[in-house]
């Protein structure tokens, strides 16, 4: 009898522990880089590792690629667009970046980021690669949640050289809400559930 209920709890062990491993699998999303602005690789590659954290963070594996043709644009593949200067609307001037939402967060892919507010805002090149990230992983995040914005939160309207010191403590992320709304958006568009 007691070696029945040891293979019985043993049993149950493995299945809780299957089970938990499978909760946590992490999800996975490709997003594609299309650099135009004067920023090099090393720079571009540490902002994709702080975007990257911020992600993992929430529970979703990022891969941060090069584009390997910038001019062709893929709806199934989510897009930064990195430029120099800045946006050319009427009213985001000083904007950091912009994220082509759309009417469904499923269909959104495409979004811009401009180095150079990023540069004017920070004053060392530390500063630049940290707000770089942060704006990268907020812009993602409006493609996979939508255009609303959170207090406290990396999605919190008007990021920058204030937020800075909490950034680079890691301070900055997605709330938990989010990062489960996170999960369920790239499942779906992974086809997923």
């Amino acid at each position: 009898m007691a070696n029945r209920r040891l293979e019985y709890l043993s049993t149950c062990v493995i299945v809780l522990l299957s089970v938990r491993q499978g909760a946590a699998a992490p999800s996975r999303l490709v997003v594609r880089i299309c650099n135009f602005s004067r920023a090099d690789q090393e720079t571009i590659s540490r902002a994709e590792a702080i975007a990257q954290l911020i992600f993992q963070d929430a529970g979703i594996e990022t891969e941060w690629i090069a584009a390997a043709d910038p001019a062709a644009l893929d709806p199934s593949t989510l897009t930064v667009q990195i430029f120099a200067g800045r946006a050319k609307r009427p009213g985001m001037k000083d904007a950091f970046g912009v994220a082509f939402t759309g009417r469904t967060e499923s269909a959104a892919f495409l979004a811009n980021v401009f180095f150079g507010n990023v540069e004017e805002a920070a004053t060392t090149r530390k500063e630049a690669v940290v707000l770089l990230g942060h704006v990268m992983a907020h812009e993602v995040g409006h493609l996979l949640l939508g255009a609303a914005h959170t207090r406290e939160t990396i999605m919190a309207e008007n990021l920058g050289r204030r937020d800075i010191l909490r950034m680079e403590a890691g301070h900055v992320r997605f709330n938990q809400r989010q990062a489960e709304h996170l999960r369920a958006a790239v499942m779906q568009r992974q086809g997923v559930g």
